[in-house]
Parts: C-alpha cells; structure tokens; sequence
C-alpha cells in the first residue's frame, strides 16, 4: 500500500481535531517508550505512564486508541520492531485516562531450551492480547495498576 493510500486510510478515521491529536500523542509515544525503557525502570515508567485525569469510559475513544496504535504500529513495523512490551506500554498510556482498571501485566514461559517474555492488558474482565498467544500459559511475574 502506498504512502497516500495510507495516509487517505487514517484520514477516513478523524471526526474532528481531537483525533488528530490523540492520534498524534499515539505516535509520539510509541517513538519514545524505547528510550524510556532504556532509561527508567519500569516501576517508575508504569507511574508516568499512568494517567492521573479520568473521563468516563467512551468506547468509540477506546476504540480509536486500539484502532491507531495498530496502525501504527504496523506503519512503524520496519523503523521500531513492533513487540507486545510497546504496544501494551502505549495503550496502557492511554487506556488508562478512559478505563481505570486497566492493568498492565508481564509474563514469562519457559520450555527446556529458551525462556520467553510477552507483555498484555486487562480491563473490564477482558484480556486484551496482540498476538495469538494463550496467556493462560504464562506465569504473570509483574502487573500494574493504578489505584487511587
């Protein structure tokens, strides 16, 4: 797909200037969360990235944080490797200003030859995964919630 062809694509998605910013903030974001996990550890990453104003759940804005960050990611796929820690990283970021219980969760695998990590969230009983990955199958080492 060409570079306007794209560009048309997200177009069709704003409704008004505050998609453009939101979907601006996104790219943003996802361009600096490898410096900040370079830098910071993630204790202290999970409390900036968490928002402290909330709005009442709006799920077509959820639904335009999901639909962006996809987009994104996928645009940005050949620049920054798309990984799960990212993705979760950013949509907890923003996730976290409409959904109060959303929790960022880590977890780790091992078979005999390799250990393996994948990074997911949950919110509203529902685990939101980016990859066909059975995170039952996980053992949850680290989560993050906000709490009031």
């Amino acid at each position: 797909m060409s570079l306007m062809a794209d560009y048309k694509k997200i177009c069709k998605n704003f409704t008004d200037i505050s998609d453009v910013i939101l979907f601006l903030r996104i790219f943003f974001v996802y361009i600096f969360i490898p410096v900040l996990l370079a830098v910071l550890p993630l204790p202290f990453l999970m409390r900036i990235l968490t928002s402290k104003r909330r709005k009442a759940g709006q799920d077509t804005k959820i639904a335009r944080i999901l639909k962006y960050t996809d987009f994104i990611s996928l645009k940005l796929n050949c620049i920054f490797k798309a990984t799960c820690l990212k993705k979760s990283l950013v949509l907890y970021k923003f996730l976290s200003i409409y959904e109060p219980g959303v929790t960022f969760n880590l977890g780790i695998i091992s078979d005999k030859k390799k250990l393996s990590g994948h990074s997911w969230l949950t919110f509203a009983q529902k685990t939101l995964f980016f990859d066909k990955v059975d995170v039952a199958k996980f053992k949850r080492i680290y989560s993050y919630s906000y709490q009031n």
